[in-house]
């Protein structure tokens, strides 16, 4: 082991200079996020578990329309950073400073926009809000662009939707949060199908054959923060045969939207609070389905952050997010 890794290995595991790096490299404001979101509980505990939940419910516009295609709008904002590896942002950035134009970072997002797929089914809108989500809202940032990763556009990758990081505030322990988006018919299905992606990345015991093997192989060595020194930090804690990978922790982030009629077919109907109500309502029985789900895949232990999200349409939210990438 050389110098620069003893003295990386010696410093992280109870230092805040991990978690002022995770801090600095999140990206987004909540407010913006927020603009067409309300909040309706956030990290609220669920009992008996180490699950948080987040609930959240469209805003409405001045006529009364859910902000569903502004949403939409808003997340595709991030196409760039979601897809597109960090230092290849910051050359960007640098050869347009230098430039004096901006031509860089439009290719750049020609190119993270290509790398979406036209499958009408596809599920990467909820990938992307997933990744808003935990950057803006939990502040917890991503440590690898896999959608870069793709060998073709018509492909989903493999593994988790998203690999998120973040220092445990009681233990200093590096964590790995693995996120999975569903977007479903029902609040039932999408939390059903959440958790069972989760579930291998969560509680199967570290091994070649594990689902979670091949993410953190890749994070070894694909991972680009454009900060060398951090990203060597992060390998100690993903290499097996080091002493620092028994302090790695992992959790999952999971995203579960579903259709609701708590929003009112015409937007003149549309009251705010009655749906708000009516979310708040409803969110005893989600919960009670997550509990009955954690308990299930014996996730009780497991630090997880779930968001609830219900859609008038998560057809019309798939369709717009297609349209606004440009795959239809």
């Amino acid at each position: 082991m050389n110098m620069v890794s003893s003295k990386i290995q010696a410093a992280l595991p109870d230092s805040p200079a991990l978690a002022r790096a995770f801090e600095r490299l999140a990206r987004g404001k909540r407010a913006d996020l927020l603009a067409n979101l309300v909040e309706l509980e956030g990290h609220c505990e669920l009992e008996g578990t180490q699950a948080r939940t987040h609930c959240y419910a469209l805003a409405l516009d001045g006529m009364g329309w859910p902000r569903s295609d502004l949403l939409v709008e808003s997340i595709c904002d991030f196409v760039i950073d979601y897809a597109i590896p960090r230092s290849k942002i910051n050359e960007a950035v640098k050869s347009c400073e230098e430039a004096g134009h901006q031509g860089a970072l439009v290719r750049l997002a020609k190119e993270a926009r290509s790398l979406f797929t036209h499958l009408n089914q596809s599920g990467e809108g909820g990938e992307l809000l997933l990744y808003c989500l935990a950057e803006t809202l939990l502040g917890f940032p991503q440590i690898m662009a896999k959608m870069h990763l793709k060998t073709a556009p018509e492909l989903h990758y493999n593994g988790a939707d998203g690999v998120h990081a973040s220092v445990d505030p009681a233990s200093g322990q590096l964590c790995l949060w693995w996120g999975e988006s569903k977007m479903h018919k029902t609040a039932t299905g999408a939390i059903r199908e959440c958790m069972a992606s989760l579930v291998p990345f969560l509680v199967e015991p570290q091994s070649a054959t594990a689902k979670r093997s091949r993410d953190l192989q890749l994070l070894r060595y694909g991972i680009d923060l454009d900060d060398k020194l951090l990203e060597q930090a992060i390998k100690a804690y993903l290499d097996t045969s080091n002493r620092l990978y028994g302090k790695l922790k992992f959790g999952g982030i999971g995203l579960v939207g579903f259709n609701d009629a708590c929003y009112p077919p015409h937007p003149k109907k549309a009251d705010a609070d009655a749906i708000a109500e009516a979310v708040t309502k409803n969110l005893v029985a989600w919960k009670t389905s997550l509990g009955k789900r954690i308990d299930t895949h014996q996730l009780r232990e497991i630090d997880m952050h779930l968001f609830f999200l219900p859609f008038p349409s998560v057809d019309a939210f798939r369709k717009k997010f297609l349209a606004e990438v440009g795959a239809r």
